[in-house]
């Protein structure tokens, strides 16, 4: 019995000694054994396929389109005689690239306007030099300070008056004034040499000769057996113009989009005075106004006229081209009247006179007036 109560006690003290244990264990972090920390299982990413993006196909943009420019609305008129359509001017010494002639006129090659026409007179080879001489003023001799002649006279100079030419082109000469101003006259307005004071009358071969300044005649015009005939041809060069860099001889000199005829019609941009507006082949450029005639204008009357003793007959609206002469009665047809001139047609020539020299009647070869050696005696062919 005593044993089986020592069994017992020694049992129950174990269980006791166990508990205490446990217990002590699980307060004693350093004692306890940690229980192995599971390692983290990787988390799989899932493989993306790439699903193809469909970029969508721009629109073309388009293009804009353009806006037509709108014709300029013009009025109809008529052209009364040749005129070119002005599209620039050149100055004195400028250069210009020469590709072609065409009748009067170069063909220059304009890197601005692409190709023009210029009045070959105005041009010369460069590398050439000019004939320059020392000149005397005529009687009623005016300069200006264009080549055209137009606009006031910048001077005008006394009778025998020495003028320094610097260059002759067609009917003009380039002169330097005795104050240094450079100007232009008519060829026919200064002489190479002094022209006598004159004394004493009468007769004799005064007007035998000419004009002084005109020393080289280039054509004429005359009557032969009560016909009228072409005696001689318009020459500007002597030799045919060859392609080239050439200079221009004056200021101001005027360069052409077209050169119109008579008859031809206008599209007018612009009526203005004393220049108006025209447009030709999608260019606008400028002629005088007094050579349109616009719808609703009568129409000029044209009448028979008489050529009064060495008339001079010019083929250019501002007759700066070395004239023909016409012998006396020269019978012309006049076509147009302008503020100082007359548009005339001789030998299916189209051209232009001064009033002065056209008489509406026949001149009477009369020989009452003493002197008379300008007119009388029979006609003879010019010595150029």
């Amino acid at each position: 019995m005593k044993r089986f109560r020592l069994l017992i006690f020694v049992l129950a003290a174990m269980l006791c000694f166990a508990a205490c244990t446990k217990e002590a264990n699980t307060d004693d972090p350093v004692q306890a054994t940690p229980e192995p920390t599971a390692e983290p299982t990787a988390t799989e990413l899932p493989v993306l396929t790439s699903v193809p993006t469909e970029v969508p196909t721009p629109e073309p943009t388009p293009e804009p389109t353009p806006t037509p420019t709108p014709e300029p609305e013009t009025i109809d008129a008529v052209v009364k005689a040749p005129i070119g359509l002005l599209a620039k001017t050149f100055a004195l010494g400028d250069t210009v690239e020469v590709t072609g002639e065409w009748g009067d006129y170069a063909v220059i090659a304009d890197l601005e306007e692409g190709e023009l026409l210029i009045d070959k007179m105005f041009l010369r080879i460069d590398g050439k030099q000019a004939a320059s001489y020392k000149g005397y003023a005529q009687a009623n001799a005016e300069v200006y300070d264009n080549p055209y002649m137009t606009g006031a006279p910048i001077a005008k100079p006394n009778r025998n008056t020495e003028i320094a030419v610097d260059d002759t082109m067609g009917g003009v000469v380039r002169v330097t004034l005795a104050d240094g101003r450079t100007g232009y006259m008519r060829a026919a307005g200064i002489s190479k040499t002094k022209p006598s004071s004159g004394g004493g009358g009468g007769g004799g071969g005064s007007s035998s000769g000419g004009q002084d300044g005109q020393d080289i005649h280039l054509g004429s015009f005359g009557t032969r057996g009560g016909e009228t005939v072409r005696l001689g041809a318009r020459v500007l060069f002597a030799d045919k113009l060859i392609a080239g860099t050439y200079v221009v001889l004056a200021d101001g000199v005027e360069a052409y989009y077209y050169i119109y005829d008579r008859g031809e019609d206008a599209d007018v941009t612009e009526k203005g005075a004393p220049l108006s507006s025209l447009l030709n082949a999608e260019k606008i450029g400028t002629v005088p106004t007094e050579l349109l005639r616009f719808e609703g204008e009568a129409a000029y009357k044209e009448w028979t006229g008489y050529a009064k003793n060495k008339a001079p007959f010019f083929k250019t609206y501002r007759r700066i081209d070395v004239p023909t002469e016409l012998k006396q009665n020269t019978e012309v047809k006049v076509l147009e009247e302008l503020s100082d001139c007359y548009v005339v047609e001789l030998n299916n020539v189209i051209g232009f006179m001064d009033k002065d020299v056209v008489s509406k009647n026949k001149i009477a070869s009369g020989g009452g007036k003493g002197g008379g050696s300008s007119s009388g005696g029979e006609w003879t062919d010019p010595v150029l």
